[in-house]
């Protein structure tokens, strides 16, 4: 009887802990999830019209590309060809070469694009788009 309430009890246990593993976050979804707040907040700050908070986290290249200056030029010829900035919306995630990347869908006056925010290795941002919505 011994024997069958131990080994009862190591099902168990084995059990919980395969199902802590499935539960657990994989680091990649940690990673993701990170990469969406930063993408996100630096979206929330440029539409807000605050280009040093929006460049905080660019690499080196993108900060010599697209300074607070640049970046205000191009937001107000976005806003004078789509319309208003309204809102952002579902995000996703994808992967291009050793890029990752987070899609933020967006809402203007006049048209839905989404955001395409890409980071290097370092979690910098190293590439800014608006896109046709639905691309990769």
């Amino acid at each position: 009887m011994n024997h069958l309430l131990h080994s009862g009890r190591r099902a168990l246990t084995l059990a919980l802990l395969a199902s802590i593993c499935l539960l657990a976050p994989r680091p990649s979804a940690a990673k993701d999830s990170a990469l969406t707040t930063r993408a996100k907040q630096l979206l929330t700050a440029y539409s807000k019209k605050d280009y040093k908070t929006a460049s905080k986290h660019f690499d080196s290249t993108m900060k010599k590309a697209f300074p607070p200056e640049k970046m205000k030029a191009v937001w107000q010829m976005l806003e004078s060809k789509l319309g208003k900035f309204q809102q952002q919306g579902a995000t996703r995630t994808g992967k291009i070469q050793q890029y990752d990347v987070v899609y933020i869908a967006t809402k203007w006056e006049k048209i839905e694009l989404d955001c395409k925010i890409v980071f290097n290795s370092k979690q910098e941002v190293s590439g800014f788009f608006f896109v046709p919505k639905g691309s990769k």
